[in-house]
C-alpha cells in the first residue's frame, strides 16, 4: 500500500463560478503510478465541498 500527494490549486474569477476539474485530478492520477485505490478530495472551504459532490456533468443537474 502506497500514499501519494498533490496539490492542485485554483482561483475562480466570480463567487458562483462552475470549475471542472477532471482533466486535472485525472493528471495527478497518472502521475502518481497506482492503478487503483481511492482518490481524496479536500477543500478548504466548506462551500466548496457542495460542488466536489456533484460528479456528472450533466445539464439537468447543472441547471438545478
Amino acid at each position: 500500500m502506497g500514499v501519494y500527494t498533490a496539490e492542485v490549486q485554483v482561483k475562480i474569477p466570480a463567487p458562483h463560478f462552475r470549475l471542472n476539474l477532471n482533466q486535472r485530478i485525472n493528471e495527478v492520477i497518472a502521475k502518481s503510478g497506482f492503478q487503483e485505490g481511492h482518490v481524496l478530495i479536500q477543500t478548504n472551504h466548506t462551500t466548496t465541498g457542495l460542488g466536489l459532490i456533484v460528479q456528472e456533468d450533466e445539464r439537468g443537474l447543472m441547471k438545478d
